[in-house]
């Protein structure tokens, strides 16, 4: 029954929580154009497997001007107006003109957060670091964020991705291993792609897709400092008995289940029939 008034629910209020990535590092002529009221629009279902899953639903063509990255830098990717659906994030990179893709980060859900929880708590910021290994050319960056609120069968989970160009200075000799293609790194039946966020153990949401890529002395990074971290403690929380627990429902017409969340969440309002604990 919950899953069912979920779903319903996410499919009323749809539109209101679709997001985009509209900056990187506060400039907007890097990003690969979006079609004009498609922003937010998620690659979902089938498209999964098409050549949308690249960079994004719009099917965005090369951007207007690069932006310049040094090796080793962080950057910070914002969401407008944020990153409201519960999932992961993951960047790539490839050299601009290539089919190549190098993963240089990912969060999953580590102490028990989501990614999306993370770039929420960093005023909607995503950063991550550019490998000081990477090569110094001409490069496309793809940065992901998979929403999982209705993955639990095939082609039900969200992919919002934006693509921006930039020029990388400084670095190594890499452009990272190992690569994947899109199309192809992963489907609408991977592992991860398909995930009950609600009854299943997230402390155990596997990897979607490649290892985050070696680039010699200085590779790519997972956690959520934009740096180095590579190996993070996961942990789950208990919810008290009368309360909703982290990402369940907690309001919304119709709704006749518990209206208050567990210790550190808190109440949003996603439409007038959701409300989830984040």
């Amino acid at each position: 029954m919950f899953k069912t008034l979920a779903l319903i629910a996410f499919a009323a209020s749809a539109v209101q929580a679709h997001y985009f990535v509209d900056s990187i590092n506060g400039e907007t002529s890097c990003l690969r154009d979006l079609v004009k009221n498609a922003e937010n629009s998620p690659v979902t279902g089938g498209d999964i497997n098409t050549s949308k899953i690249t960079c994004g639903a719009a099917n965005p063509g090369p951007a207007a001007s690069p932006i310049t990255l040094a090796a080793g830098s962080t950057v910070t990717a914002h969401y407008n107006p944020g990153a409201y659906h519960a999932g992961p994030c993951a960047v790539y990179v490839a050299k601009k003109g290539t089919n190549s893709w190098a993963k240089i980060h990912e969060y999953l859900y580590q102490s028990g957060s989501w990614c999306s929880d993370w770039i929420t708590s960093n005023g909607n910021n995503y950063k991550f670091t550019v490998p000081s290994g990477l090569a110094p050319g001409d490069y496309t960056f793809r940065v992901e964020h998979l929403g999982l609120h209705v993955a639990q069968s095939a082609g039900g989970a969200q992919f919002y991705i934006r693509c921006f160009d930039a020029v990388v200075t400084g670095g190594g000799s890499s452009t990272g291993s190992p690569q994947v293609q899109f199309p192809g790194a992963y489907s609408t039946t991977t592992p991860g792609v398909i995930w009950d966020m609600y009854s299943s153990n997230n402390a155990a949401y596997p990897r979607y897709g490649p290892a985050v890529a070696s680039f010699g002395s200085g590779g790519g990074s997972t956690g959520g400092n934009g740096g180095g971290v590579t190996t993070t403690t996961r942990t789950t929380t208990v919810a008290p008995t009368n309360c909703a627990a982290k990402y369940g429902q907690c309001g919304g017409i119709g709704w006749t289940g518990p209206t208050c969340c567990q210790s550190g969440s808190t109440c949003n309002a996603s439409g007038s029939y959701y409300s989830q604990c984040i």
